[in-house]
C-alpha cells in the first residue's frame, strides 16, 4: 500500500505552500476533496494496479485533483493549446 507518511506527507496533513515572500511562507491545508482522493487511492491501490488503465486513473484521480487546485482541466473556457481565447 502507498504510505505517504514514509514520504513525510501523512494523508491527513497534506499542506500546500501557497507562496514565498521575503522569507515568509504561507501554507494552506489541502482541500477536502484531495484528502478523499488520496484516501480512496490508498485503500484501493492493489486493485487499481490489476484493473485500471492510465485513462481511468487520470479521470478518477488526477483530473479531480487538479480541478480542486483551480485548474481548468476540461478546458471549459475554450482556450486553444497556445492559451489564447
Amino acid at each position: 500500500m502507498l504510505d505517504l507518511s514514509q514520504r513525510g506527507m501523512p494523508c491527513d496533513r497534506l499542506i500546500f505552500v501557497e507562496r514565498q515572500n521575503q522569507g515568509m511562507t504561507a501554507k494552506t491545508t489541502a482541500p477536502a476533496i484531495i484528502h478523499k482522493l488520496v484516501e480512496t487511492f490508498e485503500q484501493n491501490l492493489d486493485s487499481y494496479r490489476e484493473s485500471k488503465n492510465e485513462t481511468e486513473l487520470r479521470r478518477q484521480f488526477l483530473d479531480p485533483f487538479f480541478a480542486a487546485l483551480g485548474w481548468d482541466v476540461a478546458n471549459e473556457k475554450g482556450y486553444d493549446e497556445a492559451g489564447e481565447g
